[in-house]
C-alpha cells in the first residue's frame, strides 16, 4: 500500500475489518463522498486487493498451521462421535476444504493472466 496516503491506508484498513464504506470512511477521517470516489479509482481498488489478498494469505498461513490437529480431531469425530450428523459433517469436511482451496488456486491464476493482458495492453 505505499502508493496510497496514511488516510486512504487508514480506509482500506477499515474496509478489510468488514465496515461499509460509509462507516469506513468516518471511522479513517474521511468523507464519504471521498471514500467513494477513491473506491472507484483503480489504484486504490488495486491496492485494496491487494491488502485483502494479503491478509487472506496470512488467514491461510495460520490455518496450514494448525491443519494436522484439525485433521485428527475430524479423525477422532467420525470414528468416535455419537451423533451421525457430526460424524458425517467430519468425514465431508476436508473434501469441503479441498475443493475451496483448488478454487482459489484457479481464482489467483486467473488474476494473474488478467494482470498479464493488463500489462500487455498498456
Amino acid at each position: 500500500m505505499a502508493q496510497l496516503t496514511q488516510r486512504q491506508q487508514r480506509l482500506v484498513f477499515f474496509l478489510l475489518a468488514g465496515l461499509p464504506v460509509s462507516k469506513a470512511a468516518s471511522r479513517a477521517g474521511v468523507s464519504q463522498r471521498t471514500a467513494f470516489r477513491w473506491t472507484k479509482e483503480p489504484s486504490f481498488r488495486a491496492a485494496l486487493s491487494a491488502a485483502a489478498r494479503q491478509a487472506y494469505d496470512e488467514a491461510l498461513r495460520t490455518l496450514r498451521g494448525s491443519a494436522r490437529e484439525a485433521v485428527a480431531e475430524l479423525i477422532r469425530l467420525r470414528r468416535k462421535a455419537k451423533n451421525e450428523g457430526v460424524r458425517l459433517r467430519a468425514a465431508l469436511a476436508p473434501f469441503d476444504v479441498i475443493s475451496r482451496c483448488d478454487l482459489d488456486d484457479v481464482l489467483r491464476r486467473l488474476e494473474n493472466l488478467e494482470a498479464q493482458r493488463e500489462d500487455e495492453s498498456t
